[in-house]
Order: C-alpha cells, then sequence, then structure tokens
C-alpha cells in the first residue's frame, strides 16, 4: 500500500504557484533531514550488528577485530560508511570475513555468487597480493604463523568463512524498509 508523503494544492495563479513551491522547497528539506536520520541511524545499527556478529561467529581472538569496527555518517554525502579492520595487521579483517587456505576454500563465503558479492577482493600486505583461498599454494602441508598476543607459534590449513560483514549487510537490507516506514512515517501527508 502506497501512500503520500505529501500532497500540494494550488491554483493557476502566480501567488498560489509561489505558495507551492515554497512547500515543496520545505518538504524537500524535511525529506534530505528524514533521510540523512535514517542512513545515520541504519549506520550505527551496522556498527552494532557487524560487532554483536564477530562475537556470536566466534571469530574474536584479542578483540582487536571487534575494537577495529567504526562505522562513519557524512551528512554531505547522504552516506554511512561500516568499517572493520583498520589498524589491523596482515588484512586480518577480510580474511575473517572470506576464510582462508583449503578449510576456507573448502566453506566459502556465502555472498559469493551473490551478485553484490564477489570472490575475495584482492589484499595486500608487505607487497604480497593474497587474492584467493590459498594464494600462497600451501595446500594440505598448511603454514605456521605466530600469535602476537603471546609470540607462539601455530599450524593451520585455514579457517572457514566468518561473515560478519555479509551478515550485517543482510540484516540492514531486511530492517530497512521498517526503519524508513518509521522515520518518513512522522512527515505526514498533506
Amino acid at each position: 500500500m502506497s501512500r503520500d508523503l505529501k500532497s500540494i494544492h494550488f491554483e493557476l495563479s502566480p501567488s498560489s504557484i509561489a505558495k507551492a513551491i515554497r512547500e515543496l522547497n520545505e518538504f524537500q528539506k524535511q525529506l534530505k533531514k528524514a533521510m540523512n536520520e535514517l542512513v545515520e541511524l541504519l549506520t550505527k545499527d551496522g556498527v552494532d550488528i557487524a560487532k554483536m556478529n564477530v562475537s556470536a561467529m566466534g571469530a574474536i581472538d584479542s578483540g582487536a577485530l571487534e575494537a577495529s569496527i567504526n562505522g562513519y555518517f557524512s551528512p554531505n554525502l547522504g552516506t554511512g560508511f561500516i568499517r572493520a579492520g583498520e589498524g589491523l595487521d596482515n588484512g586480518y579483517a577480510i580474511f575473517v570475513e572470506y576464510g582462508t587456505g583449503i578449510i576456507g576454500a573448502a566453506s566459502p563465503h556465502p555472498g559469493i555468487g551473490d551478485n553484490e558479492w564477489t570472490d575475495p577482493p584482492p589484499n595486500s600486505y608487505k607487497g604480497h597480493v593474497y587474492d584467493r583461498y590459498d594464494s600462497q599454494g600451501h595446500g594440505a602441508d598448511g603454514w605456521v604463523y605466530k600469535k602476537d598476543s603471546d609470540g607462539s607459534y601455530h599450524w593451520t590449513l585455514g579457517y572457514h568463512s566468518r561473515p560478519f560483514m555479509y551478515e550485517t549487510y543482510r540484516w540492514l537490507e531486511s530492517i530497512a524498509p521498517r526503519r524508513a516506514a518509521d522515520t518518513f512515517g512522522h512527515m505526514g501527508g498533506g
């Protein structure tokens, strides 16, 4: 069911048209303000759900990934940004999102094949570009890495995808219509 946000009635006279233009300009300002409120609200919600997803998917190691998730709303652009991984070494966030090694390849990111998502995007670290699950060709031999928190060494075949950002995207997609109805509902018709 569709409902008009605003109706502007006028007659074909200069004063009536001028009044309608003023009403339209005022409504345009109200609409932009409401749209910005919606995007800012969804950005804040997205940060919260992304942090919750990191925890729920068992992607917490030192807590650095969860702490790296932040959001920013630009009123000039009318756009919200949700980022993960700022300040983390080794492109850690993207490896958590898409998985790594032969284990990651065996349980790929759920968004691969969606029109909105593709194979793991290229990520570079110290001059190396990592663009596939097992980009270094470790295979069943796996590899050894040093754990930063305690300096110990660990062997791995990789890890499955923990798509915390993808699931955040899907969740925001599902609640956006309801949030929009709530945000624009207070504007009312006229």
